[in-house]
């Protein structure tokens, strides 16, 4: 190319090109799409919010509960527990570790909010990444999950579990 064709040709666009800010059409849709793609990668790498969704409605754990029956004492086996859905369709997983004594947890493992599986010898499990709970006090046994599983206030009255 001599130099006056380079000066000619130098500030000159094809028919129907467009900058943006001073970049090529081109350059520009592709730093857009690079900024998308950016923007996705860094939420799938974000901590997970507590999901309030159990599949029946909308309950939280924090939600009010009226003193309910959510089971009778002999359905939660000794060393093992049972999956129930009080009131407002908050899922909760009873457990006895030990004769007479009932234990309650939100049953959504906290790592992403899947419904953990009733235990078995001494711990609940989450189908989902293979979290474990203690049966007895929902501490952490095996992660990814990091937090425990949430208590909830039960008592025995009359050879049932109600809410608190």
């Amino acid at each position: 190319m001599t130099e006056s064709t380079e000066k000619l040709t130098s500030g000159m666009q094809p028919a129907g090109a467009v900058e943006v800010a001073g970049l090529p059409r081109r350059q520009a849709l592709c730093l857009a799409a690079a900024a998308c793609v950016g923007v996705g990668a860094l939420a799938a790498c974000g901590t997970p919010t507590a999901s309030k969704d159990t599949g029946a409605g909308e309950p939280t754990a924090d939600a009010p509960h009226s003193s309910t029956s959510l089971a009778k004492v002999s359905d939660v086996p000794v060393g093992g527990g049972k999956l129930v859905t009080d009131q407002s369709g908050l899922r909760i997983m009873l457990t006895q570790p030990s004769e007479g004594v009932i234990k309650a947890f939100d049953a959504r493992c906290t790592h992403q909010n899947t419904i953990v599986d009733e235990p078995n010898s001494g711990a609940m499990t989450c189908p989902n990444h293979g979290s474990r709970f203690n049966a007895a006090d929902g501490a952490v046994l095996r992660g990814p999950a990091r937090s425990p599983l949430n208590p909830i206030s039960v008592q025995i009255s009359g050879g049932n579990v109600v809410t608190a």
